[in-house]
């Protein structure tokens, strides 16, 4: 998990972009799966009004939305709207 300063949902896309990009560019190769190219990155990602009662929730979309992904076949993000 990881806390980013985000002031819009196109900066969040770009920063979960960067974040994927990096990963990428690392090549990084997978240890419990050497028949897999790389480690790949999912995420999960919304924007929220910073209270304790409003990181619940926020958290539980991004939680939902990160699992999306990795439904999806994984090695990607999504953005969704805080709970």
């Amino acid at each position: 998990a990881a806390l980013l300063p985000c002031p819009s949902n196109s900066v969040l896309a770009q920063q979960c972009e960067a974040l994927q990009a990096a990963l990428d560019a690392a090549g990084y190769p997978h240890p419990a799966h050497p028949d897999k190219k790389r480690v790949t990155l999912s995420v999960g990602a919304t924007r929220f009004a910073s209270t304790a009662t409003a990181f619940a929730g926020a958290y539980e979309a991004a939680d939902k939305a990160l699992y999306q992904v990795k439904t999806a076949g994984r090695d990607g993000w999504q953005i969704t709207a805080s709970a």
